[in-house]
């Protein structure tokens, strides 16, 4: 995973990405998903994620926009697809908060915070294994298209859409493949580090609730108070 600067705590982190997550998928009014767009670029911007900030600024674009023309127009096909559209759009908005989560929390700060924070394993473990097993398949599965490539199994679009089962096969064995090996992995190091033993663990990781933290998680708790007394009235 590459080396991010810290600049907020992991708790900060999870606390706004899971605050905001339910807002942005509860019955509240778009204004909500603005503000949890604007939260999500800064946190962008903070970790210097710029191709990602770039892909969400389009997003947004796209999305917003054309649920504003189909506002514009009338009739229930078009009602139906403006409600699709933002359905899509909340949901691609939670999806962009998740993905942030699992690239920039490495899983060692993960548990770290949830051992200082005395959350139990059978709920901080599953989601550290989400941390670390989601990029080491996407890694994966990168090397295997480069290696199809350079073997000529893998054209254009095109050759995909000509051969679908052929791809397919060529590309889901070899990640399935690399999936258990992965999960092995997973295992064998959760069991090194100490992972369903009865003690209480320890850890070397360093975290450093500052500032900015405190700062980032009352713009979070102002946004919740703001959905909810919208959404009440």
């Amino acid at each position: 995973m590459p080396d991010w600067p810290d600049v907020f705590d992991v708790r900060s982190l999870v606390f706004t990405v899971v605050t905001l997550d339910a807002l942005v998928l509860a019955a509240l009014p778009r204004r909500i998903d603005l503000l949890a767009l604007a939260v999500l670029m800064l946190l962008l911007l903070a970790y210097r994620l710029w191709r990602q900030l770039l892909a969400l600024v389009a997003l947004a674009v796209v999305l917003l926009g054309a649920a504003w023309l189909l506002r514009l127009g009338s009739g229930p096909v078009v009602g139906a697809l403006g409600i699709a559209v933002l359905y899509l759009w909340r949901y691609s908005l939670a999806g962009a908060f998740g993905w942030f989560l699992i690239t920039r929390v490495r899983p060692t700060e993960f548990m770290a915070a949830m051992t200082r924070m005395r959350i139990p394993q059978f709920l901080a473990v599953p989601i550290a294994v989400v941390l670390r097993f989601v990029p080491t398949v996407l890694t994966e599965g990168r090397a295997i298209i480069d290696a199809m490539r350079m073997r000529g199994l893998l054209g254009g679009p095109l050759s995909v859409l000509r051969h679908p089962i052929r791809t397919a096969e060529y590309l889901v064995i070899p990640m399935l493949a690399g999936a258990v090996r992965a999960g092995d992995e997973l295992t064998a190091s959760a069991l090194c580090r100490g992972f369903g033993s009865p003690g209480r663990r320890t850890t070397i990781v360093q975290l450093h609730f500052g500032v900015a933290d405190v700062a980032l998680m009352l713009v979070t708790v102002a946004v919740a108070a703001y959905g909810f007394g919208v959404g009440l009235r």
